[in-house]
């Protein structure tokens, strides 16, 4: 009977060590939900990103998530929410730029193991047909980029403090708001190729 004791407890054991080291070697759960499945080029579109840890605590920072966008500008984004122990969530918009697909990428390089989702949203023509209308959004759009790129020339004294010494508490500060209006500058820049390029393809 000894033996059988003996063999039934090594079974267990032996399971156990096969259901820790499946879960030791699980990889984050990422989720991407889009608000709607489609659009048209130049919507913008809420997307929510859902993350589960499944180790407390992940050897990879929330914030370490990259994410990135095919045929699509991100426009604004919230920082990462803590939802439970091992949950967290973020919300991004993003602007539809291109056919035939918009895809959302985010990806956790981990020591353990990677993670990675992908999620599309079918993209659609909006030109308009009316030579007018974009005429219109055009001038909106370079209205909007000439006033971003003159509050971003208006921080170009900043620029000479730079070299100042890091332990000046401004000095962060003058830093990070030269890099946000760079971004403001990008956005709509990007934002003007395509009303150029529906300018064109209206002609």
């Amino acid at each position: 009977m000894k033996p059988f004791k003996n063999l039934g407890f090594s079974i267990c054991l032996a399971c156990g060590l096969l259901i820790s080291l499946i879960v030791i070697t699980e990889a984050c759960t990422i989720k991407i939900t889009p608000e709607k499945s489609s659009g048209l080029v130049g919507e913008e579109v809420k997307v929510t990103i859902s993350v589960r840890n499944q180790h407390i605590p992940c050897p990879l920072a929330i914030t370490a998530s990259e994410i990135s966008v095919d045929n699509g500008i991100i426009v604004s984004q919230t920082d990462w929410q803590k939802k439970s122990a091992t949950d967290y969530e973020k919300s991004l918009t993003v602007k539809l730029t291109a056919m035939p697909k918009t895809s959302i990428n985010v990806k956790r390089v981990c020591d353990i193991k990677t993670s990675q989702t992908i999620a599309q949203i079918e993209v659609k023509n909006s030109t308009p047909s009316d030579f007018k209308t974009i005429n219109l959004n055009l001038k909106e759009t370079t209205t909007k980029l000439l006033d971003e790129l003159g509050k971003l020339y208006s921080l170009r004294s900043n620029l000479k403090t730079i070299r100042q010494s890091e332990k000046d508490p401004v000095h962060k500060k003058k830093i990070s708001d030269i890099i946000i209006q760079l971004d403001s500058v990008i956005r709509y820049s990007q934002e003007f190729v395509i009303q150029c390029s529906l300018l064109l393809k209206s002609l």
